[in-house]
């Protein structure tokens, strides 16, 4: 009956959080790569292909490369949540935070048609007062990336790609600023290659 089913229930979270111990969570090591003009040329398509926004004029690049700073924060910091609740999948935080946005969307909740496995841990007591902040970061790495972000193998090739983005973005200024353009400009005569 119903005691058995909310056991399995249990007794599923139980597996879940003895793998996920096991599989330690280490973010790699991370320092900014200034890449050179032909590193950018290389970045640039990838960049932008992988941006749900379009780069328009300067003020979207620092917009973005603000959200792009914002978020490899924000993939550290649940990161550093799963460290503080002893599971090493960080992946579990995140669904967490993606489960509570489907309880305030209600019943037409944005993410129908994704697995999300919720209740496996406290992210309410873990985050406490950074919660809204956290759950709206959820919504800004999926809103800025065009990559499905689920669990913890795509958490990372989100934190990947933000870093890559992040490489881009502050080479493509310090080019700018020694040639004394605007990043736009050099953004532009990038794309024309």
């Amino acid at each position: 009956g119903e005691e058995a089913a909310s056991m399995s229930q249990e007794a599923l979270r139980d597996k879940i959080l003895q793998g996920a111990v096991k599989k330690a969570a280490t973010l790699e090591e991370d320092t900014v790569k200034v890449l050179d003009f032909d590193g950018l040329l290389q970045r640039q398509f990838e960049v932008e292909s992988m941006l749900r926004s379009k780069l328009i004029d300067e003020d979207s690049i620092l917009q973005t490369q603000h959200t792009v700073e914002v978020l490899i924060a924000f993939v550290r910091e649940v990161h550093e949540i799963a460290v503080k609740l002893n599971v090493g999948n960080a992946g579990l935080v995140f669904q967490e935070l993606m489960g509570i946005i489907v309880e305030d969307a209600g019943s037409e909740g944005k993410f129908v048609g994704e697995s999300i496995m919720t209740g496996v841990v406290d992210i309410k007591s873990a985050a406490g007062p950074r919660l809204p902040v956290l759950v709206g970061h959820v919504n800004l790495l999926r809103g800025l990336l065009r990559l499905k972000v689920q669990d913890a193998a795509d958490l990372d090739t989100a934190y990947s790609s933000l870093r890559e983005a992040r490489d881009f973005f502050t080479s493509l200024s310090s080019h700018a600023a020694e040639k004394s353009k605007a990043r736009f400009t050099i953004l532009k005569e990038l794309r024309a290659f």
